[in-house]
């Protein structure tokens, strides 16, 4: 995983408790912190773990998929 991406993820675990999206991916229960698209499809939230896997299909299958790393301000969209 790439350095600024770990930045991230530590950032984000380390204040679990402000994450509001879900991983997207069926039976995963960790919180988001990327947002992806794939071409054609709306945004979904992906954990560190399955960002990586999306990131190796989309290179896999020829394709560019989209992975934005959440902001400070959609973790804390909730008003806190």
């Amino acid at each position: 995983m790439r350095r600024d991406v770990v930045r991230i993820v530590v950032v984000l675990t380390l204040r679990r408790d402000l994450i509001i999206m879900k991983c997207s991916q069926n039976d995963c229960e960790e919180s988001s912190v990327f947002r992806y698209t794939w071409p054609g499809k709306d945004e979904a939230g992906a954990c560190p773990e399955h960002a990586e896997k999306l990131l190796g299909v989309a290179q896999a299958i020829g394709m560019h998929l989209q992975l934005i790393p959440l902001t400070i301000d959609e973790i804390l969209a909730d008003g806190s």
